[in-house]
């Protein structure tokens, strides 16, 4: 099985350039998808990756 990146939502935060609470409710809303590890909040850079790829297609859509 391969290892794959995890990152904590502090991390995304500042990969993203957004508040923590931002990335909070991204999870929330399931713009990006999580997991928990007992009751820590985690984000695969995978997951990272499939947001903003899903953002960039929106904007180049004009879908801003």
């Amino acid at each position: 099985m391969q290892q794959q990146r995890v990152y904590r939502p502090d991390q995304v935060a500042k990969m993203l350039q957004v508040s923590k609470r931002t990335v909070y409710r991204l999870v929330s809303s399931g713009e990006i998808g999580a997991f928990l590890v007992r009751s820590q909040l985690r984000i695969t850079a995978e997951a990272v990756d499939e947001y903003i790829r899903w953002q960039t297609e929106r904007y180049d859509r004009g879908l801003e």
